[in-house]
């Protein structure tokens, strides 16, 4: 990553060579355009500073890190299943589910595990209670169908008008 005076710096040396192309080129005009934006836009083009203790983060105006992720799953789906429509299988994944692909960063598994090594990772693992996940994935799928709408009422253009009147039964009845 680039710190915030390298932003800068590489801002400066893009808008003067810019500037030096438009004097002599045909591109003049597109240079000058792309001149102007930067100077319009030149704030928002890198992400913004933070100061943490004596250390400064700069946090990435993209999700691209988060898109690299969803790619690496998507692309682990294709190998395991053999095919290219991915939505049902991305769905019916656990929201947990990418987590495990951290096993692969070695500060991650000595943070979260105190080492990198099969047996200490395996260790940690055998200490949790087995009831615990099991309830932990019931409640993950348990509140993923109460948010779903179920599909076959997706593309119903009238579905409110349908549910009117057991909405209204529904609150009638809880009124009293």
């Amino acid at each position: 990553t680039l710190s915030s005076a390298r932003h800068k710096a590489v801002l400066k040396n893009l808008r003067r060579s810019l500037k030096r192309k438009a004097r002599v080129g045909a591109s003049k005009k597109a240079c000058n355009i792309v001149v102007q934006h930067l100077d319009k836009y030149s704030d928002f083009l890198f992400g913004h500073m933070l100061r943490k203790r004596s250390r400064q983060i700069v946090v990435p105006r993209t999700n691209n890190v988060e898109e690299s992720l969803f790619r690496t799953v998507k692309r682990q789906c294709r190998r395991i299943h053999g095919r290219g429509h991915l939505s049902r299988d991305i769905e019916d994944m656990l929201e947990a589910t990418p987590l495990v692909l951290n096993l692969r960063n070695a500060s991650y598994c000595e943070t979260v595990y105190g080492g990198v090594e099969p047996q200490t990772i395996a260790e940690r693992f055998s200490a949790v209670d087995p009831s615990v996940p099991t309830q932990l994935l019931k409640s993950w799928r348990d509140e993923k169908r109460s948010v779903r709408l179920p599909r076959k009422f997706e593309s119903l253009e009238d579905l409110p008008q349908q549910l009117a009147p057991f909405i209204d039964a529904a609150y009638t009845k809880l009124k009293k």
